[in-house]
Order: C-alpha cells, then structure tokens, then sequence
C-alpha cells in the first residue's frame, strides 16, 4: 500500500528535504498516523475486492548504534529511537492502537481498531546502520554521527550486513510472512557489493 512512511514522514515534516519541506516533528507525528491509516483503508478495499489479494507494504529498518558506548544518553536514545524507527508502526498495525513516542521530542497516542490485522505480508527494506548521539540543539534531541573507521557505500552508509539478519530478527517476531523489498548500496566501482 505504501513504501517506507517512515522515511517520508522524516524526510518531509522533520529534516524538510522532500515535499512539503517541513520541520516540525509534532506535525511529524500526527503525518506518520496518517500513513499507517492509508494503509488500513487500502487494505479493507483491496480485500473487499480481491478478498485473496496479498497486502502489505514497505518498511524501512534500520541499525542504531551509540556514538559512546560509555554514555548512558547516547545508549538511551539508540533503545528509544530503535524502537521508534523499527517497532511502533509494526506495532501499531498489530494491536490497533498508534502510539508514537520518542521521550522529550514528541508523543502521538490513537487507537484506530481497522489497522488491527491490515498486514498480509511485511515488506523489508534495509540498507545501513546510524550511530545515535544525544544533541538537545537539534529538533529531534539527537544527531547522526558517521563512524570514521567503517568500510562505506559511495554515498557514506556504512556497510553493515549484521544489520539485515537483526531487522529481519525484528520483522519476525511479528509473525508475518517477510519479502526483503529493498536492499544494496551504492557502488560505482562494483568492489564492495561481496562485503555488503
């Protein structure tokens, strides 16, 4: 029904680098249960005429890490944000009721009963891990950090196949059929496609 509502949802409303351009995470949120609601609808009217379809849609997962592994901020905001970027809507769809939270930043709570048992199948997408550090001058209270030491993708996503096997150990225990959707990494020069 649609493809990685996270990563629109982020990109429009919150960093402002898709259309609409916003940066509001609190609209963020009220976007992103809009999404999942999209999906809900599109779901029951695929069914109502295709009652066989298979319907699902597209998550983008990702890896988080801390900056610091000795600082106890850095390591909460990797347990928050991992949850938040990975589990809430999957959660959401599983039991009906939207609850996004990332302490300090934002919180949006719903219950919507038709997104309960809207997913047929859960589509993973998976390209990279981030390193999370705790920044309260940015709007979301934290920052991406790129880890100098990792071997990169050409536009500087760090190789990470752990990350994969980990998001689909996520997907599963939704107990959902899982196709892997989207996953490579850009590599003009065809020499780091064996690590990935």
């Amino acid at each position: 029904t649609v493809n990685e509502p996270n990563v629109n949802t982020l990109g429009g409303y919150v960093v402002g680098i898709m259309p609409p351009g916003h940066k509001d995470i609190k609209q963020a949120g009220t976007v992103l249960a809009m999404w999942l609601k999209v999906h809900a609808r599109a779901y029951r009217i695929i069914h109502k005429y295709f009652p066989k379809a298979q319907v699902g849609f597209s998550h983008h997962m990702r890896a988080f890490a801390s900056a610091s592994w000795w600082n106890p901020l850095d390591n909460a905001a990797v347990k928050f944000i991992d949850k938040f970027w990975n589990q809430q809507l999957l959660d959401a769809i599983k039991t009906g009721k939207i609850d996004f939270n990332i302490p300090f930043v934002f919180s949006y709570t719903e219950s919507w009963p038709e997104l309960k048992g809207s997913m047929d199948y859960l589509g993973v997408n998976y390209y990279s891990r981030d390193f999370l550090k705790v920044d309260f001058n940015s709007p979301q209270g934290f920052v991406i950090v790129v880890n100098e030491k990792a071997d990169m993708t050409d536009i500087g996503w760090e190789i990470y196949p752990q990350g994969l096997y980990d998001s689909l150990m996520t997907a599963a225990s939704y107990g959902w059929p899982i196709y892997v959707t989207e996953n490579g990494l850009a590599d003009a020069g065809d020499v780091k496609r064996k690590r990935y």
